[in-house]
């Protein structure tokens, strides 16, 4: 759940989430500050914060592109869950 400007909480997207915690995770093992990653991708730290709290839409592309400056390789991985079978 994120704040809005008028207090109300709304959900985070499973996307917003999924590039928060790649965000997150980057830095941690890179030892990085927002400001630090922003630096080295073009970003402003403002725009690495919105998406680390799940309060900015980012594009895969984007999302490779500031992984990428900060020397990391962003992987995408599907997992197909079986179908149910309709009972007879």
């Amino acid at each position: 759940m994120t704040a809005t400007p008028n207090g109300k909480t709304t959900p985070v997207s499973r996307a917003n989430q999924l590039a928060a915690d790649v965000l997150l995770e980057l830095r941690d093992k890179k030892r990085l500050t927002q400001q630090e990653l922003a630096k080295a991708c073009g970003k402003n730290q403002s725009y690495i914060a919105k998406i680390e709290t799940g309060n900015q839409n980012v594009s895969l592309k984007t999302l490779d592109e500031i992984v990428s400056a900060a020397g990391g390789t962003l992987e995408l991985s599907v997992k197909v869950r079986k179908r149910r079978q309709p009972l007879l």
